[in-house]
């Protein structure tokens, strides 16, 4: 959307001349803080903005920012709750709620920098005074909650927000008041600071829906675990799994130590997540077990399967990040997107029926073309595994990392079959997402009823050449109806064949993708 943010019906002369405490407070009340919470957040942002005027006594200052504060906490606790889940890609209200709250946040962090800065009692002895002490914390607080918003809407933080926060940490530090806590500000300026690092690193762009606050969760119990150190004097590729630096200098987190350069510069820092990821393994390793949750440090919900995939994701994440193994060749066609098992199924099969379709295959079909989705996405990028898309228009349906989906590129008349493995949205409902290929001819079929249990046969796909699986075979099926062992008969390209189905892959989470192997057949199992 369109950055043109409301002001408050005042000038600049008028709120520096003119509009005393009570005036000021009264603007403020008569806000409609909950019935409309972008357009109040957006006219005290405006306000905010005028703060920072050269004629200004400190005292006023320090008095109109105590009072924006005041009646920012009610505005953005409301803009939060209405972004606890939202849309994908963002709806015009979500969009406009997160705007205004990046610009206030934005706004409240830049003013407690300035009252810092300007503060007549800003040093004591060598350290900062106790009201300068307070703002800069406070702003480094404001920039985390800007980057921890950004990561809940699924858009990629500000990178003005990641400067703010390596800067604030360094001023910090400098002062050698990292480690203190306030108890009128909560927790010790490292641990935000090392809080925002494991957030990012966990790749909030890849969580399923729900997952994101077990992260934070996981994030704010144990994050006092991490050690943050100076990375200059390190051998950095020496390191081994579980270290990071973080380079202050740059708009983002923290890379693997092993990719980085050599650190020289001041302000670089080691990020050792070893003992979270020593405490993960036994946690695990106690589920696994059958301990319960809460004798771990877990809450209740970590005894579902679910939960403990994300137990092992953020132990790859914060120990061995996977990295880019191909290049990515830049071009932009287009391509239709089916969204979900039964869009893509439906989709694949209409491109695939011939005369000896049975009518239960026809029927399985009608039923999930009526409840299709399809999308139109620019293809930004390609590489060996995969597509970066932009969304354009139609029903993108409910989005979400581990989604199946199928691409049928306008250049082309195969349908891929691909799952969702990252997603932004932004500004303007725009929305990328990065799809991994599970194969480029996916055979649709239909398993027996019998087989699995049910009164219906349960739709699946047969992957030739799986690249998770070296070119081997593999099955995806809709979650929870195949398990290992079981053996069955179908028909493949007109011809019979029996398969059996091997183990689990921890891919994907609208589907389960297992290999299998051809146990009986009357044809080369090459032709699978």
């Amino acid at each position: 959307m369109s950055r043109r943010f409301l002001r408050p019906p005042l000038g600049a002369a008028f709120v520096s001349t003119r509009m005393d405490g009570d005036a000021l407070r009264g603007w403020l009340e008569s806000l409609p803080v909950h019935a409309k919470p972008a357009d109040s957040a957006l006219r005290i942002a405006g306000l905010a903005e005028h703060m920072r005027l050269p004629d200004m006594s400190h005292r006023r200052l320090e008095n109109m920012a105590d009072l924006i504060n005041e009646f920012s906490v009610p505005v953005l606790a409301s803009i939060e709750k209405l972004l606890h889940h939202p849309t994908v890609p963002l709806s015009h209200i979500h969009d406009r709620a997160y705007a205004a709250a990046d610009k206030l946040l934005s706004e409240l962090a830049q003013n407690d920098v300035m009252l810092a800065e300007r503060s007549p009692m800003r040093w004591i002895g060598v350290t900062y005074g106790g009201e300068t002490r307070k703002r800069l914390v406070q702003a480094l607080q404001t920039c985390y909650r800007r980057i921890t918003l950004a990561y809940r809407v699924g858009a990629r933080p500000p990178s003005d927000a990641w400067l703010a926060l390596h800067s604030l940490y360094l001023t910090l530090c400098a002062a050698g008041i990292e480690s203190i806590q306030q108890s009128e500000l909560g927790e010790a300026p490292r641990q935000t600071y090392v809080r925002a690092l494991l957030l990012a690193l966990a790749e909030p762009s890849r969580l399923a829906p729900g997952m994101f606050d077990h992260v934070q969760f996981y994030i704010q119990r144990h994050a006092a675990m991490a050690e943050l150190t100076p990375a200059q004097g390190n051998a950095l590729r020496a390191l081994g799994d579980g270290h990071f630096m973080v380079d202050s200098r740059r708009p983002m987190a923290a890379q693997s130590a092993r990719r980085a350069v050599e650190a020289s510069h001041h302000g670089d820092w080691l990020l050792n997540c070893t003992p979270i990821l020593t405490r993960l393994s036994g946690q695990m390793a106690a589920l696994a077990a059958g301990v319960p949750p809460i004798k771990v440090g877990l809450p209740k919900a970590a005894e579902r399967p679910g939960y403990q995939d994300l137990l092992a994701y953020l132990a790859t994440s914060w120990g061995q990040p996977p990295s880019r193994r191909h290049t990515r060749s830049m071009f932009l066609p287009r391509t239709d997107a089916m969204i979900g098992f039964g869009s893509t199924w439906a989709t694949i099969h209409a491109s695939r029926r011939n005369a000896d379709t049975s009518d239960t295959e026809l029927a399985m079909a009608r039923e999930f073309e009526a409840m299709s989705s399809i999308s139109e996405w620019t293809i930004l990028n390609e590489s060996a595994l995969g597509y970066g898309l932009r969304y354009i228009s139609g029903d993108s349906g409910q989005l979400y990392p581990g989604q199946l989906i199928g691409l049928r590129p306008h250049s082309g008349n195969n349908v891929l079959l691909g799952v969702l493995q990252r997603m932004h949205t932004g500004m303007r409902r725009s929305l990328e997402i990065g799809v991994e290929v599970l194969s480029a001819e996916p055979m649709p079929l239909l398993i027996p009823a019998h087989i699995v249990g049910g009164h219906l046969p349960l739709p699946a796909f047969l992957l030739p050449r799986s690249p998770q699986l070296n070119n081997r075979l593999a099955l995806a099926a809709e979650p929870g109806r195949l398990s290992s062992g079981l053996t069955f008969s179908v028909t493949v390209r007109q011809k019979p064949a029996q398969l059996r189905v091997l183990n689990r892959l921890p891919i994907g989470r609208s589907f389960d993708l297992f290999s299998v192997e051809v146990t009986r057949t009357r044809h080369d199992t090459q032709d699978l």
